[in-house]
């Protein structure tokens, strides 16, 4: 039996690979929509608590030295739980994105043409001859969700009043003034 030291990574769980010698000189658009199991996976990974939709409308359009530009714009509908109380927060997600793909051999050429397209940074690598736009959804997704979600109404001074007083923050004593509490407890 071989044993490989190449770590496996797992497949991508919303997976829509383009090959990119077969994107046409004058560019194309393409919908994606991921499947309910899709999405399953996606809120695992995310640690949400659903993603009732997820769709992405894209335009691919190459450009000189290899490069592609992929625009589009992500539409989602999802649940967090809220930060305060826990309960199901919805929210839906329609927001534009772009990014350039490029080979690893274009280097400074590339580097040049995306400074031109007011990108930040080097190309995103075009692996296998081909972009995964599924992945490249699910990313812009887990940029555009919310940290700290709160349900309608929801703060922390009502949750301390509800359960009078717990929660409370304050600071504990430190230094000379922990040692003080220690002997004090100790008695």
């Amino acid at each position: 039996m071989k044993h490989s030291n190449a770590i496996q990574m797992p497949s991508p769980e919303f997976r829509r690979r383009i090959v990119v010698a077969e994107i046409p000189a004058g560019g194309e658009t393409c919908e994606i929509v991921a499947k309910p199991e899709e999405r399953v996976a996606l809120a695992r990974r995310f640690g949400l608590l659903a993603i009732a939709e997820l769709s992405a409308s894209l335009r691919l359009q190459p450009l000189r030295h290899g490069l592609v530009r992929v625009e589009g714009r992500l539409t989602a509908a999802l649940e967090q739980a809220c930060v305060v109380t826990l309960e199901p927060t919805g929210r839906r997600i329609d927001e534009s994105f772009a990014a350039v793909y490029g080979p690893a051999s274009a280097g400074a050429a590339a580097r040049e043409v995306v400074v031109t397209l007011d990108e930040d940074g080097p190309p995103e690598p075009i692996e296998d001859g081909a972009i995964d736009l599924g992945e490249a959804t699910a990313q812009r997704l887990a940029l555009a969700l919310d940290d700290y979600p709160r349900a309608p109404n929801a703060s922390l001074d009502s949750l301390r009043a509800e359960f009078g007083g717990i929660g409370q923050v304050h600071n504990p004593p430190s230094g000379v003034f922990a040692a003080l509490v220690a002997l004090r407890q100790r008695r």
